[in-house]
C-alpha cells in the first residue's frame, strides 16, 4: 500500500491510477486519509466474498443469545 499526498495525486493521476492496477493507493491531506484509489473489484471477488459468507452463516446457531448487531460486526471486520 502506497501513500501519496493531494498534490502528488493533482501532478500525477494517470501514474497514481496505474500504480493502483498493483496496489492500493491512499491519498493524504494533513496527514489524514481522504480517498483510496484501487483498481475496479472483478466479479470473481464478490463471488470468493460470497462463497465464504454462506460458509460463516452456516455455522451460526441462531439460538436466544444470538446478537445480528455482533455478526454483522464481525463481517465488516473481515
Amino acid at each position: 500500500m502506497q501513500m501519496i499526498d493531494v498534490q502528488q495525486l493533482q501532478e500525477n493521476a494517470q501514474g497514481v491510477i496505474a500504480a493502483a492496477q498493483k496496489e492500493e493507493i491512499l491519498v493524504v491531506r494533513d496527514g489524514v486519509v481522504v480517498a483510496v484509489v484501487s483498481r475496479p473489484r472483478r466479479p470473481a471477488d464478490f463471488s470468493k466474498y460470497w462463497e465464504e459468507r454462506e460458509l460463516r452463516l452456516a455455522g451460526i446457531d441462531f439460538g436466544p443469545d444470538w446478537d445480528s448487531t455482533q455478526i454483522i460486526s464481525e463481517d465488516r471486520d473481515r
